[in-house]
């Protein structure tokens, strides 16, 4: 009662994360924030920084030298643009043939002027003449010699045609006056296509491109594909082909420009945010412009801001970040715990390893002075316990929960070094080393061993540390080699004591209700008080429970569930039968049963007092909550069959609810599957024929039947993990019930006469049991139970009315719960669906 007036007058699931938050936001502000020296007057570019400074208040400046980067990035990514003229061949083509006709035309009326004056040949004047036509014509120049070739063909069609042809073949290609325009890198280019539409091309092999001598011998290739023309013929055309041809291709400079141009201005200027407490410059430093900046940036802006409103912006950041982080893996890590527990238990590590941190910090300034030590001021940061912090979350929650607390955690520690990235890398390795050190350690021998190789991880990435710092022009990194060596020490003795402080903190985190694998072994041992006090008052129910147990576990090792917990909750999950152990079947051991004199419904009261015994008594041993949980749930709110269809056909008004058990339904995986292994393991008892067809089926039917009762609503097992825990029970019941061979009967041997052997009498196990119950069947009530009236069965019968109104006894092997003992009013409603 009193834990539910806590949940009712306590904050809400909601609350109690916002609540957390706010803690976690406002106690890591307070653990960075610290006060720092305003920049007075800025000093000049080159001049030595005469102490570290630091940014006092947040502010923004231009970084000029990023946005000119990024502009010559987004003019780089501007592709060339080249023109194409398509039409430039068509046009050359229509010249050869203006050039052939005019030529052709002056020819013929110079031979009929050459008759008509009696002359066979034309003069060299008119020849010139008709040359001079054909050059005009064709606006570029041919050598004499191919003149007096054409002329001595007659400027025929045959050697027009052929050069359009090797002229149209030859400026298909791409034909550029000089490569060296291309870009030089491998990368494409835009290609304008000149004409009504000016579609835009991107061309990204450039050995379509030739210049016009490769274009011109390619003319003199292709016209060797005409080898049926004469050979003068094709001379000629091959002389017209490569004097006619032109680049059709060109660099348009002009549009380039102006789309780079473009992309310039597209560029926003890159505004660089400093944060309060970065470090703008260290004592010797040589300024810089960029670092003068920053100086004159801070000074103007620190006015009016204090630690205080820093302290409120830090606080509004890291909560932000926590939020986002938590947002995102809800939904992408399914593993990560919301339980307010669990997040208080983190928020309250990380705090806790932030203020040793901290901590350290503040004793690493006092011993950086001390003479002859030679510490570095920032070794003993390596000594902050966030493996050991890790490594406990691990332990308490799960895995994906250490992931995010160490990324967390590394990020407030980092903040803590001056905003480090190196130190907050260092950090998050540590956390993540130690959290993967010790998984699966279920021994607290296991986990100091999971410290050592820790520390030695740690020394690693202090000594890279330290290298990376001196590479970045760190003067005390660089100082000498005993910088590293402090550093490997100090982050080799973090892990060492790692182990140290897991183990000294799970105890404390195991009184508020956590449990851990050690503190699971140590109830998995079968010498606890309970188990022994439930194996000498209820054996039978103590082997249920334990092949409960074998069950479970290879059921939840098969799905990926928490196979260790779900042992050690079935181990427990009846040991309210220990109240009354003569009231269950497993325990009467073929003697008189006690329902017998009882109503059905009272039975059922026995029965289901079971349930909220075990909790109390599990509450007065105060074992783990998950073993509680297990306690209530593994009935849920399940039928009690055989009591019901007693009463049912006895022909009395039956309330469902007074045979149902008033148990939470399981709402984890862990108590999914021990209800699916109880009613699996009571139910096989009673299988005649233990075949493997006739324990799949069975388990197949209870499984359905455990669906259409709706025991499984708020379980978040999945129809693949049901059908996967299916199959886990028939291979661990086949296990069990395996064939074994008979053995074959040993002969009588007669006696051997052995006269130093004993004549006196001989123990055997044939006497009476005097604790076996007594023939009468006489059994005291449980305590409250009272019999209203005369015994339900007939006198004489050993056992009761049977549903189908015939004597029958409960066989030891059966439970109540079985479904073999609905009325047959059950047997009409809907079938569940097959599952298996």
């Amino acid at each position: 009662m009193a834990e539910g007036w806590r949940a009712r007058l306590g904050p809400g699931p909601a609350a109690r994360r916002a609540l957390t938050l706010v803690l976690l936001s406002v106690g890591s502000a307070l653990l960075i924030v610290e006060e720092l020296r305003p920049v007075s007057v800025v000093p000049p570019v080159g001049a030595v920084a005469e102490r570290d400074i630091r940014a006092g208040v947040s502010f923004e400046y231009v970084d000029q030298l990023n946005t000119d980067a990024d502009r010559r990035a987004a003019e780089a990514q501007v592709l060339p643009v080249f023109d194409f003229d398509p039409k430039l061949a068509d046009r050359a083509q229509g010249r050869i043939s203006d050039a052939f006709a005019a030529a052709r035309g002056r020819y013929n009326e110079a031979t009929l002027v050459a008759r008509a004056e009696g002359r066979a040949e034309l003069t060299e004047a008119e020849r010139s003449a008709v040359a001079l036509e054909f050059l005009r014509g064709l606006e570029f120049t041919l050598d004499p010699e191919d003149l007096d070739h054409l002329a001595a063909l007659g400027w025929s069609r045959e050697v027009e045609e052929l050069s359009r042809q090797l002229l149209d073949v030859a400026m298909r290609a791409y034909i550029l006056p000089d490569r060296s325009v291309l870009p030089t890198s491998a990368r494409a280019i835009s290609v304008l296509v000149l004409g009504e539409q000016r579609d835009e091309l991107l061309l990204e092999d450039y050995s379509v491109i030739r210049t016009p001598a490769e274009a011109r011998q390619q003319v003199s290739l292709y016209a060797l594909d005409f080898g049926q023309a004469r050979p003068e013929v094709v001379k000629a055309a091959v002389a017209i082909a490569r004097a006619g041809l032109r680049p059709n291709f060109s660099y348009n400079q002009a549009i380039t420009e102006d789309r780079r141009t473009a992309a310039q201005a597209a560029v926003q200027p890159r505004i660089h945010r400093v944060a309060r407490g970065t470090s703008i410059a260290r004592a010797g430093d040589v300024l810089s412009a960029g670092q003068v900046q920053q100086l004159a940036a801070a000074a103007s802006k620190q006015g009016g801001v204090g630690p205080l409103s820093f302290g409120v912006a830090l606080a509004a950041l890291t909560g932000l970040f926590t939020t986002a982080v938590y947002q995102f893996a809800r939904g992408a890590l399914p593993g990560v715990s919301t339980r307010g527990r669990d997040l208080e238990a983190g928020a309250l590590l990380l705090l806790l390893v932030a203020g040793l941190g901290r901590l350290l910090r503040e004793l690493a300034e006092g011993l950086a002075d001390a003479p002859n030590l030679g510490l570095p001021p920032d070794a003993l940061a390596f000594v902050a316990p966030v493996a050991g912090g890790a490594m406990l979350v691990r332990v308490l929650i799960n895995g994906e929960a250490a992931l995010l607390w160490s990324l967390l955690t590394a990020s407030v520690l980092g903040m803590q070094q001056g905003g480090s990235s190196l130190m907050a890398l260092y950090f998050a390795l540590s956390g993540l080393v130690g959290a993967g050190a010790v998984a699966g350690r279920r021994e607290r021998l296991g986990v100091l061993r999971a410290g050592l190789l820790t520390g030695l991880v740690n020394a690693a990435g202090a000594v890279l540390v330290c290298l990376a710092q001196a590479w970045m022009g760190d003067e005390t990194a660089a100082a000498g080699a005993g910088v590293p060596l402090w550093s490997m020490g100090l982050a080799a003795l973090s892990g060492a004591l790692s182990g140290f402080f897991v183990l000294g903190l799970v105890p404390l985190f195991e009184q508020f209700g956590f449990v851990t694998d050690y503190r699971l072994l140590e109830l998995a041992n079968l010498n606890h008080p309970l188990l022994k006090q439930l194996m000498l008052r209820a054996p039978g129910t103590y082997h249920h429970s334990v092949t409960v147990a074998q069950l479970s576990e290879a059921a939840a090792e098969a799905i990926g569930a928490n196979a260790l917990q779900t042992r050690v909750a079935c181990y427990f999950h009846d040991i309210g039968k220990a109240v009354n152990p003569k009231y269950f079947v497993e325990n009467q051991r073929g003697g008189p049963n006690p329902h017998d004199r009882l109503p059905p419904r009272t039975s059922a009261r026995v029965i289901i007092n079971h349930v909220t015994d075990g909790e109390a008594i599990a509450i007065q041993h105060k074992l783990p909550q998950p073993v509680i949980d297990g306690i209530s749930m593994h009935h849920g709110t399940g039928l009690i069959q055989y009591f019901y269809a007693k009463a049912v056909n006895a022909g009395e008004v039956v309330d469902e609810a007074d045979y149902r058990y008033p148990g939470r339904l399981p709402d984890t995986k862990e108590a999914g599957i021990m209800m699916l292994a109880d009613k699996v393991e009571a139910a096989c008892r009673t299988l005649k024929d233990k075949s493997p067809s006739s324990i799949r089926a069975l388990i197949q039917k209870l499984v359905n039947a455990t669906l259409v009762d709706g025991q499984l609503e708020k379980c978040p097992l999945t129809v693949k993990e049901i059908y996967t825990i299916s199959d886990a029970f028939s291979e661990t019941l086949l296990g069990i019930y395996h064939h074994r061979i008979e053995y074959p009967g040993v002969p009588r041997r007669a006696p051997i006469d052995t006269p130093e052997r004993s004549t006196g009498p001989i123990i055997t196990l044939e006497l009476p049991n005097p604790l076996e119950p007594q023939p009468d069947g006489s059994r005291p009530l449980p305590p409250g139970v009272e019999v209203p009236g005369p015994p339900l069965e007939p006198e004489g019968s050993t056992g009761p009315v049977s549903p189908l109104g015939r004597e029958a006894s409960l066989h030891p092997e059966q439970d109540y719960e079985s479904a073999e003992h609905l009325p047959r009013e059950a047997e009409a409603r809907p079938q569940p669906p097959r599952v298996g």
